[in-house]
């Protein structure tokens, strides 16, 4: 028991889980805001998107590029001593949003990360209820 604290604690670099959760509560928010505002500008026409707002759309087609920037902010706070409130909101909010614009316009204009996009063809499809025929 006492090698899982000793790998935890060099994994964590000696930082409390606090230090990180209170990091990833601003990474969240900013990519939260970051979603938000791409899913406003999507076409309910295309056939890649369904014609009615779908929240579990939205994280199932964005799961990887959200894992992907925690992981990355993770990192920065892992290298980078953020214990300023200030340093901490700032790689938490606005790199992480930085960084979710970044990886979505790299994806858009490039093949550099396509493994991060999702197969659409694998989203499970809700059944409609009787209340969506009528």
């Amino acid at each position: 028991m006492e090698s899982i604290k000793e790998a935890f604690d060099i994994v964590l670099g000696g930082k409390t889980g606090g230090y990180y959760l209170a990091g990833f509560i601003f990474c969240f928010m900013a990519i939260f805001l970051s979603l938000y505002l791409s899913s406003k500008k999507r076409d309910p026409n295309s056939i890649n998107t369904p014609e009615k707002f779908s929240i579990w759309f939205l994280i199932w087609d964005n799961a990887k590029r959200v894992a992907a920037t925690f992981i990355v902010i993770f990192l920065l706070f892992r290298i980078f001593d953020l214990s300023n409130v200030l340093a901490m909101i700032g790689v938490g909010f606005f790199v992480a949003i930085s960084l979710d614009k970044a990886i979505e316009f790299i994806m858009e204009k490039t093949n550099l990360l396509n493994f991060l996009q999702s197969n659409r063809d694998n989203f499970p499809v809700i059944p409609k209820t009787k209340k969506d025929n009528e």
